[in-house]
């Protein structure tokens, strides 16, 4: 429970402190009300995961540190490929529980430290912060493959789905939050592409070729 207090000091007649009276409200229910008003501003009701604004707010910063420290961090942009075809033959409800089993399995391949966002639809993105070796993201991005291509048990029956991952790399590929996100989602679609021709499930990290009429900061 939460209390907030008002004490009034008490005053003898040359002034001086005697006593204290003091008043004590409970206010646990506007705490909570603002605590639910803070979750639904920064976070996805479904998975409970950072939404679009608070992602926005952690890329900035995260950013910054790898521009302090001189560790670089990647961006992973990931697309679930077949959600929506889930979502149209089971239902909404079972393409909601799959979005919550996705999220979970994507919050599972990562550490504490990186931070997962679900920014819309079957869009989600995964901030790896200090990498020292890009062989640790090909790690992680091969671990989220095969976690999302696993079957979803859905109820009475189990859905497979697949994904595609897009990467860009701060401060290489820019420093610029907008920037580094689209330039992951360009890689994403690349790996989409590749993931439809070649067999499902690719990742592909940004390459200035991909937008090379547009600048990188």
């Amino acid at each position: 429970m939460s209390y907030e207090y008002l004490l009034v000091p008490v005053l003898d007649e040359q002034g001086r402190v005697e006593a204290v009276a003091g008043t004590a409200r409970d206010i646990t229910e506007r705490k909570a009300n603002e605590e639910r008003v803070r979750r639904s501003a920064n976070y996805d009701s479904l998975t409970g995961l950072p939404n679009l604004s608070l992602f926005r707010d952690r890329l900035d910063h995260e950013i910054k540190h790898a521009l302090r420290t001189g560790l670089p961090l990647a961006l992973l942009f990931i697309d679930l490929d077949g959600f929506k075809a889930v979502n149209d033959e089971l239902g909404h409800a079972a393409g909601d529980e799959l979005l919550r089993q996705a999220a979970h399995r994507i919050n599972g391949c990562v550490r504490d430290t990186d931070t997962v966002a679900r920014i819309g639809g079957d869009e989600f993105t995964v901030i790896l912060t200090d990498v020292t070796r890009e062989a640790h993201i090909d790690v992680i991005a091969r671990e989220l493959l095969d976690a999302l291509g696993a079957p979803f048990p859905l109820g009475p029956q189990n859905a497979t789905i697949s994904a595609s991952i897009g990467i860009s790399l701060s401060p290489q590929d820019s420093i610029v939050p907008d920037m580094l996100v689209r330039n992951a989602d360009l890689a994403m679609y690349v790996a989409m592409y590749v993931a439809k021709h070649a067999g499902r499930n690719a990742y592909r990290y940004f390459t200035v070729q991909m937008h090379p009429a547009s600048p990188t900061p």
